[in-house]
């Protein structure tokens, strides 16, 4: 086996091409020995090596071609061969190692490859940017390389935690449930204790045990707890961050925040500042990464479990009281109070409005909706 001294690649490689040098030089010793250490030498672009000389000749010399000169790493066409379809310099390397298997790649691998064959899809797209930094650098192309391995290094790390650790712990930890949701939907819950950042993602991905989640519910080891919804079976977590915040001050003893309305607007509110609530992607964060120093909620992961059952579902009331509250008739009062009215539910203020108003439904301007 050739002892690879040098890596030779076009002026202005691409990013398929800089993804193929990041790959040989990482995982490339048993096929390429000495690549982690080969210089770099940059040639124009073209299917013929600067001599005329075919590939092999320069691969038994120590040469590594990659995207010129018509070798096995070269997907364009040359004089006695057409253009290798449905591949590109990154891919063809990751086919030479032995990694194209790889599931932290493969999402990677399939990105390379499209935006070799067909292009950015965007002007702040990785692809878009090596040429960018290209631009800005035209005769350093050693800083686009760095800067290029350098994004590939935290991308590839991203998967690897994705579909290794993630999928690991996930599948090890969640505790997943069906439950019934809005418009007679059944939603999947997910519930774990974990500080995995990939945790979130992972749950809702086609990849996750029993599919899906619809609600993640995750608990770190320092107490706190956020919880994700997911955009493709969306539901609206208003009523939840309602009963989080009153419980928060029920269990501080005061009640400083009691405006519902205030009670389900986005960001913090007094009284109850553990919660954060991201309206447009209806988050509900107990702290976060980047508020790793918010204070933990003193409510049990179960209370805050039960709290989401309660909360997605439009259909439960108070089980002493259910029947009254599905002939849409609430019995609270001060003497007989109900536990669950001080939580404001929607359902809940839909029926006393209804009992106030002849029965006519709240304005929509009043009433957040499913």
């Amino acid at each position: 086996m050739h002892q690879t001294i040098e890596i030779n690649t076009h002026v202005r490689p691409h990013l398929d091409e800089i993804a193929a040098i990041w790959m040989v030089q990482k995982w490339g010793e048993h096929e390429f020995p000495g690549a982690d250490s080969a210089r770099i030498v940059y040639w124009n672009a073209g299917p013929v090596t600067p001599d005329g000389r075919p590939a092999s000749a320069y691969e038994a010399e120590g040469h590594l071609l990659i995207g010129v000169g018509g070798g096995r790493i070269d997907e364009h066409s040359t004089r006695d061969k057409n253009r290798k379809e449905g591949v590109c310099a990154a891919s063809l390397m990751a086919i030479a190692l032995r990694l194209d298997d790889d599931p932290a790649l493969r999402l990677l691998l399939q990105y390379i490859t499209n935006n070799d064959l067909k292009g950015g899809t965007g002007r702040f797209e990785l692809g878009s940017l090596v040429s960018c930094l290209h631009r800005a650098h035209p005769n350093d192309p050693d800083f686009v390389l760095k800067w290029t391995f350098q994004a590939l290094e935290a991308l590839y790390a991203e998967q690897s935690a994705f579909f290794q650790d993630a999928k690991d712990e996930y599948e090890a930890k969640a505790v997943v449930e069906m439950i019934s949701g809005p418009g007679k939907r059944t939603l999947r819950l997910a519930v774990i204790e974990s500080d995995h950042d990939q945790i979130g993602p992972f749950s809702r991905s086609p990849f996750a045990k029993d599919g899906p989640a619809d609600v993640l519910v995750q608990k770190r080891t320092n107490g706190q707890v956020m919880i994700f919804t997911n955009k493709k079976n969306p539901v609206k977590l208003y009523d939840l961050i309602q009963m989080l915040r009153i419980e928060e001050q029920l269990r501080k003893g005061q009640l400083v925040t009691t405006d519902f309305k205030e009670l389900s607007r986005e960001g913090t509110v007094a009284g109850a500042e553990e919660w954060y609530f991201q309206e447009s992607a209806q988050i509900i964060l107990n702290g976060s990464k980047s508020a790793p120093m918010a204070k933990a909620t003193a409510i049990p992961l179960d209370a805050i479990v039960s709290f989401v059952k309660i909360s997605l579902n439009p259909t439960s009331f108070e089980p002493s009281r259910e029947n009254d509250c599905q002939q849409n008739r609430c019995t609270h009062s001060p003497r007989n109070r109900c536990g669950w009215q001080a939580y404001g539910l929607q359902r809940c203020r839909q029926i006393r409005f209804n009992a106030r108003n002849n029965d006519q439904p709240i304005p929509a301007a009043r009433l957040k909706r499913w």
